[in-house]
């Protein structure tokens, strides 16, 4: 697609509020004044608004990345792995609820289920302010009950539980640090429970990309998407690294009543811990916790697909009815398209019940999200690329990524690997399961066919560095409502924090 500028690229100018870049048949509003700042618009069709404030952007970043992986998945890779091995690769979502309230015998699933995809749907065709709002509220919950359960944890590993058994790093040595996969001895079959947790890592890392999502919707994204890059990806780290190093110290890795030893509803080795140490009450709080930590995530994921979709009609690679959106900026046909997936949490209440819907989902996202950051890893790559061949210097850009392109080289290369490789276990001798190799595997093909079926169709070809388009649609700061700057020590201090 080739842009024409229809105003000056470093702001508007006159009476002009708005930058507009056009294309053959189509306006694309980039930025203006006020609370409706314009992100995408195709065809006159309209745009969504920037309602969302940096604390919004922050939590949201929280939301993507603090879910069911570090609450519940985690308890299969402890059982696969090891805690070492756990530790190593951390350094599984509302049919991850099915899993969770299964442990309230006498509260039905589908009724939660239900319930929870109302929510989602209701809240992501508001106001995108409502749905940052909502991340706030879930995403502080999941903060407190985490940092409620290090403490418990502590507590736990200490002595000081109603047992009074101190276990320190007793697991560590009994029944030790990794674990035999698949029977299989030596540090091959090591290596292989820790490849295994890696795989189970990357799913609960996918969603921290969200806070970049939120951007297009942000007051003033300049500042605001830098800051909670920086906040998210370092404080979500912190959080799985001492998460799973205390998971190891509190619970065995031979636990039968981990997620991938009985499927038992259970599963979380937080609430598997408590209960062994002769707790009551808290692990009903835990699972509720984790239960609403499990809607947060699908949540997010309806808000990301539907503007994903919004994104591609904008560039004319969906049909621009998805572009729609009504007097509150909301992409409604958008949203509904995202959610119509949603009822996929209804086969965790079929055959197999939900441990193995949740493990097919499992497979399925992982790939999906691994897939998407190997292309944001490319087309940074051929960003940077871009930029040195087009003379622009990056320490003149609002943000700079750290050691790039190497950086990006990596994760490309490595998300690549990893889903080359996440289906390895059915190739095992004894192991081969065809529903999980296509679960494994079948993103793979859904990734790759509609893009050689656009190159073809299309005719495209894949266009130079010098001759990448870096200026249209560039966000415009001058016209963008900003937000009052924190004034008073609280008010610096919220700042800091959130």
């Amino acid at each position: 697609m080739t842009f024409e500028h229809g105003a000056d690229v470093a702001g508007p100018s006159g009476g002009d509020d708005k930058s507009v870049y056009k294309t053959n048949s189509e306006e694309v509003f980039v930025s203006g004044s006020g609370d409706h700042d314009a992100v995408y618009g195709v065809g006159g069709v309209g745009h969504t608004h920037r309602r969302l404030k940096a604390r919004h952007v922050t939590f949201i970043g929280f939301g993507g990345g603090i879910g069911t992986g570090l609450f519940v998945g985690t308890g299969s890779a402890l059982a696969s792995a090891g805690p070492l091995g756990l530790l190593l690769a951390y350094s599984v979502v509302v049919s991850a609820a099915a899993v969770v309230v299964s442990y309230w015998t006498d509260i039905t699933p589908a009724v939660v289920i239900t319930v929870g995809l109302a929510a989602i749907l209701a809240i992501n065709l508001m106001n995108v302010r409502f749905f940052g709002e909502a991340e706030v509220i879930t995403a502080s919950i999941k903060i407190l009950c985490f940092l409620g359960l290090v403490i418990v944890s502590i507590v736990i590993t200490s002595g000081g539980a109603p047992d009074h058994e101190s276990i320190g790093f007793r697991y560590w040595r009994n029944p030790g640090p990794f674990t035999d996969y698949n029977g299989i001895k030596g540090n091959t079959g090591h290596f292989l429970a820790f490849f295994s947790a890696f795989i189970n890592a990357s799913f609960s890392y996918i969603g921290v990309e969200t806070v970049i999502v939120a951007a297009a919707e942000t007051m003033n994204p300049h500042k605001a998407i830098p800051k909670a890059v920086h906040r998210v990806t370092y404080r979500i780290l912190f959080f799985y690294v001492l998460g799973t190093l205390l998971i190891g110290m509190i619970v065995p890795s031979n636990d039968p009543n981990l997620v991938s030893g009985t499927g038992n509803a259970n599963s979380s080795p937080w609430v598997i811990a408590i209960k062994n140490s002769g707790i009551t009450v808290l692990p009903s709080i835990v699972n509720a916790c984790i239960l609403v930590s499990a809607w947060s995530a699908g949540n997010s994921y309806c808000y990301i697909g539907s503007r994903m979709l919004v994104a591609l009609a904008a560039d004319r690679q969906m049909p621009q009815f998805f572009a729609k959106v009504n007097r509150q900026g909301v992409p409604y046909w958008a949203v509904l398209a995202s959610f119509a997936f949603g009822p996929l949490a209804y086969l965790s209440l079929g055959s197999g019940g939900a441990s193995q819907a949740f493990t097919w989902l499992l497979n399925l996202s992982t790939v999906a999200g691994l897939l998407a950051w190997m292309t944001l890893c490319i087309c940074y790559i051929r960003y940077h690329h871009a930029c040195k061949a087009q003379n622009i210097d990056r320490n003149a850009l609002p943000m700079k990524g750290r050691l790039q392109p190497l950086a990006a080289y990596v994760g490309a290369i490595g998300s690549g690997i990893i889903t080359i490789f996440s289906g390895f276990s059915v190739f095992l001798k004894g192991n081969w399961n065809t529903g999980s190799f296509f679960a494994s595997y079948i993103g793979i093909a859904i990734y790759i066919i509609p893009y050689v079926v656009w190159k073809i169709v299309k005719r495209t070809r894949i266009a130079r560095a010098s001759e990448i388009d870096l200026w249209s649609g560039r966000f415009d700061s001058r016209g963008a409502v900003k937000e009052k700057e924190p004034v008073t020590k609280w008010e610096k201090f919220l700042d800091w924090l959130l």
